[in-house]
């Protein structure tokens, strides 16, 4: 395909957004340029149902700040989408002229069934999750979906957000007591309204600024060392304890918290509320993020609906092409490595030599295709640059714990550095993990020795245990191996040290 660059502009209630999207030749995507406006439309739909005129102006306003952002960066296409305010507003024809006349921008109005099924989209494309509920709060309307291996089951727009909660229950910047259980029960018989959603037991997705801000309070509140908002994970009782420390505070003291957006300092706690009810009603085991909503969503069928190559059912294969473009990875490298990995973990279970439980498996096998990042930065430091890049960059389809654990075994170099990287995140894991951990990246290493001159000259690999605990591993090679056999004698003592056996290597050419 060819490259450019596609605008997506979100008209919602509470906020007015441009996103810019890069596409190269290949179909790989990356956001450029992230720029919002907060308007607050709901508020400006008068009593006989029209957007104000003041409202109207706000709009315009705000798209002609995009306008020369557009031009400047040379955007092929922009997509505009508006949600409830202008989906509710009597006038809409009318605005949406308006705004064609301004600013040239064309916009197509969202049902709220069309909304709910973009946030689903994005969701299925961004996480690890098969079964789930998305609940995306906006201004003036709340989009709920069920989704069940990765299919579409069920989904529904409530006539309610952040902005017209707060303004029908919530009289001052601070809620009473009494307004907080007569909008809990006012949430509780809404969502209760829907009988797909009692009693799920499955988690629940956030999307958008509310879940965004709650995630990252909670993150500041107890000292996540881990970087990144999506796919973090919390229980739903500690959706509550968040919610009721913000009660106690006033607009002010909540404006100046790490994590709160100051515009959302006055309504995050009705759009909380609404969140933990939820999870209540659903019986949610945790409730997690994801940080692509509606914008993604209508980027994804735009761009990718004709695109019969790609596809998004496995969304962590995705992430990974992803990474191997922007960091320069060697596939067939990649390839040789993942195919020692199989043989390697196929003959130690085949000859009851070690175990492997399906996750060190796939840790092991995910970390093949990552062990090489650090190398696009510096040779020579290039462990501390694999697990830095991996412990700070969200990756699709990757839990915060998985993540975690492939940057552990991917920049394996030695047990001490490995404490070393880990003492941040030690609280994340436990001493059973470390030492998988450990065990993991010493197999990693050696293997990724084998290549050292990059030619993929080993062609057989064969695991043999020996008396006295004696590990004997034999490699066929198909070319001079001299400098794989120097640097895999180096770093065999790393497992022998996680195993605690002697290995024995022997070389021969075939």
């Amino acid at each position: 395909m060819t490259e450019k660059k596609i605008g997506i502009i979100d008209l919602g209630s509470n906020s007015i957004r441009l996103v810019i999207f890069h596409i190269d030749q290949n179909g790989q995507y990356k956001e450029l340029y992230n720029f919002k406006i907060n308007a607050r439309l709901a508020t400006y739909i008068d009593a006989e149902g029209n957007l104000s005129n003041e409202g109207i102006e706000v709009v315009i306003d705000s798209l002609k700040k995009f306008v020369p952002i557009v031009q400047f960066h040379q955007v092929a296409e922009t997509k505009g989408v508006a949600t409830a305010a202008i989906r509710s507003a009597k006038n809409r024809k009318m605005v949406l002229e308006a705004i064609k006349r301004e600013t040239n921008f064309d916009f197509r109005v969202l049902s709220g069934q069309e909304e709910a099924y973009y946030g689903y989209l994005a969701v299925i494309h961004s996480v690890y999750l098969t079964e789930g509920i998305t609940i995306d709060i906006g201004g003036a309307s709340t989009e709920v979906a069920y989704f069940k291996n990765r299919e579409l089951v069920h989904s529904y727009s409530f006539p309610f957000g952040a902005l017209t909660l707060k303004k029908r229950f919530i009289a001052n910047s601070e809620p009473k007591e009494s307004e907080m259980k007569e909008l809990t029960a006012f949430l509780r018989n809404e969502f209760s309204s829907q009988k797909w959603l009692k009693n799920k037991n499955v988690p629940v997705i956030g999307i958008g600024g509310s879940a965004r801000n709650l995630i990252r309070l909670h993150q500041n509140k107890t000292n996540y060392p881990l970087f990144g908002i999506h796919q973090y994970e919390m229980e739903p009782n500690e959706i509550k304890k968040i919610n009721q420390w913000l009660i106690g505070m006033t607009v002010s003291e909540r404006q100046k918290l790490d994590g709160l957006s100051k515009e959302r300092a006055d309504i995050i706690i009705p759009a909380i509320e609404a969140i933990y009810t939820l999870t209540e009603i659903v019986s949610a085991p945790f409730f997690t993020m994801s940080s692509k909503g509606l914008r993604e969503g209508v980027f994804f069928e735009e761009v990718f609906s004709n695109l019969n190559v790609r596809s998004f059912s496995q969304v962590a294969d995705e992430t990974f092409s992803k990474l191997a473009s922007d960091y320069k990875i060697n596939l067939k490298n990649t390839s040789f490595l993942l195919r020692l990995a199989y043989v390697f973990v196929s003959e130690c279970e085949a000859k009851k030599i070690i175990s492997f439980t399906q996750e060190e498996k796939e840790i092991l096998f995910k970390s093949t295709k990552l062990v090489q990042f650090g190398e696009f930065i510096d040779h020579h430091s290039s462990s501390q640059h694999t697990f830095y890049i991996l412990t700070n960059r969200s990756l699709d389809g990757i839990s915060h714990k998985m993540r975690l654990k492939l940057a552990c075994v991917a920049s394996f170099k030695s047990k001490k550095t490995l404490m070393k990287y880990i003492s941040p995140y030690k609280s994340l894991l436990t001493e059973e993990e470390i030492l998988s951990l450990e065990r993991l990246g010493a197999i990693l290493k050696f293997l990724y020795s084998l290549n050292t001159t990059h030619r993929c000259i080993i062609s057989e690999l064969e695991v043999n245990k020996k008396e006295g605990e004696k590990m004997e591993i034999s490699l066929a090679s198909n070319s001079d191996y001299t400098f794989e056999e120097q640097e895999a004698n180096k770093q065999k003592k790393h497992m022998e040290r996680a195993f605690n056996c002697q290995v024995e290597l022997s070389f021969t050419l075939v």
